[in-house]
């Protein structure tokens, strides 16, 4: 949820119909960082978690809207 995260999270909640139900960041001042840009947009997120397998085992929700990882995570080639 670093700026690259937030960006497209305020780009999703300016769009409209988009509601914010679990933010998840391995870095809890980062999830504090997003929970304010959602409140700016009068919502505010059900769950936080830290840990991504968490939200995968969840069957409530429908989809994903973003999957980030860090640059050093991703293969040079793409």
């Amino acid at each position: 949820m670093r700026w690259h995260g937030r960006g497209d999270l305020r780009d999703f909640l300016r769009a409209g119909k988009t509601q914010v139900v679990e933010l998840c960041d391995v870095d809890p001042a980062q999830i504090g960082k997003a929970e304010e840009i959602v409140s700016e947009a009068g919502q505010k997120a059900d769950f936080t978690t830290g840990d991504f397998r968490k939200v995968l085992e969840r069957d409530d929700l429908d989809l994903l809207m973003i999957v980030a990882t860090p640059d050093h995570w991703r293969p040079a080639d793409g």
